[in-house]
């Protein structure tokens, strides 16, 4: 069985849905050894409002298709958009928020958070995961 086995469905629909609008920075952290209520983390960064209303707008509609709906949107501003789907929140964001909230480096540490190139596995110790696409092109998180 591979890694991506234990990835929810929903967080690789995200993750494609985002990859299709080119997001930048795909991060999927793994909250499930930290939170009872939260299992999963997915982070974009867009580089335009435009984008940033596209890439909530491509989420929505991909997981639509597979029957869920968000429980809230928190947004849309032009720096920000929360999209919660439970245990799967989404959070869209300009560089600079991404940059200033930081959110990869809670419950890890800056180092080792920052040091990790975005096509690579895991760094961070509560299992940040990260998007890579496959021979078929279609992006999926690989735990490490």
């Amino acid at each position: 069985m591979t890694e991506t086995a234990t990835v929810p469905k929903e967080v690789r629909l995200v993750v494609a849905a985002l990859d299709d609008k080119r997001a930048k920075d795909i991060v999927v952290l793994d909250l499930t050894k930290v939170s009872d209520s939260l299992d999963y983390f997915v982070l974009a960064t867009a580089e335009s409002t435009l984008q940033l209303r596209a890439l909530q707008e491509s989420v929505k509609e991909r997981l639509k298709r597979s029957g869920a709906q968000p429980c809230g949107i928190e947004g849309p501003s032009e720096r920000w958009v929360l999209i919660d789907y439970g245990s799967v929140v989404v959070h869209l964001m300009s560089p600079e928020a991404r940059e200033f909230y930081d959110l990869e480096v809670s419950g890890s540490t800056r180092s080792t958070s920052k040091s990790c190139p975005a096509n690579l596995g895991a760094c961070a110790p509560r299992g940040c995961l990260r998007s890579s696409v496959l021979p078929d092109h279609s992006p999926i998180a690989r735990a490490h």
